[in-house]
């Protein structure tokens, strides 16, 4: 399967209860860009950084965290 892919390349480093976080998160910030909450050019950077943070979360892989050699998944 395509995640099992991408969990060998990028090893889990986000805990479960901040993987759901992401994805709850991400997801609201999506939904606020799809309806324009914050006028202008925000809606882009929300979007995108929904999209950032609903990744993150399925895949349980932050690249931050890979550069800081962070680890929340105990």
């Amino acid at each position: 399967m395509f995640l099992d892919k991408l969990r060998k390349l990028y090893p889990c480093n986000v805990g479960q209860t901040e993987r759901k976080v992401r994805i709850v998160v991400g997801s609201i910030l999506i939904v606020l860009a799809v309806f324009e909450v914050p006028p202008g050019e925000y809606p882009i950077l929300a979007a995108l950084l929904g999209a950032l943070g609903v990744a993150s979360g399925i895949i349980g892989h932050c690249p931050v965290y890979s550069i800081f050699n962070a680890n929340t998944n105990k």
